[in-house]
């Protein structure tokens, strides 16, 4: 691997083309959508699909305002490198605030078994579940 390729996860093989599409308007994105953990809340439909691992290199944004790559290599990934790969939840203090990615939280639980913290975002107030590759990004 170059210093510019890194690996991802993907629910399916990817695209033949390079591209994925987005269903919502069928144009194709810039490059295939990912991944960073092979986890997600969401595998439109492809549930029963096996998890690829794909080197790639990051090479735009697309329509959801998620980076997408050009893959470099795809194969289907081993249970192991499955297990393995799966993001950590981070301890966090239950009443404490945190700055994500996705904005700022209140964390008010924990579900250790699903490997979920409840959280209320600020200052919307809305209760959301929180996993790993959500504060993959916790900021100080």
């Amino acid at each position: 691997m170059t210093s510019e390729e890194k690996i991802y996860w993907r629910k399916g093989a990817p695209p033949q083309s390079g591209f994925s599409k987005n269903h919502q308007t069928g144009e194709l994105e810039v490059g295939v959508s990912f991944y960073r953990f092979p986890t997600a809340e969401s595998f439109a439909g492809l549930k029963n699909a096996a998890w690829y691992r794909i080197v790639g290199v990051e090479v735009g944004t697309g329509s959801d305002g998620k980076p997408v790559v050009r893959v470099v290599s795809a194969r289907k990934a081993t249970q192991k490198e499955i297990e393995e790969n799966q993001p950590k939840l981070p301890e966090l203090e239950i009443g404490k605030k945190i700055l994500t990615a996705k904005g700022e939280y209140l964390i008010i639980g924990k579900n250790k078994e699903l490997g979920l913290y409840q959280a209320i975002s600020q200052p919307q107030g809305h209760r959301v579940w929180l996993s790993a590759s959500d504060l993959d990004m916790v900021k100080p």
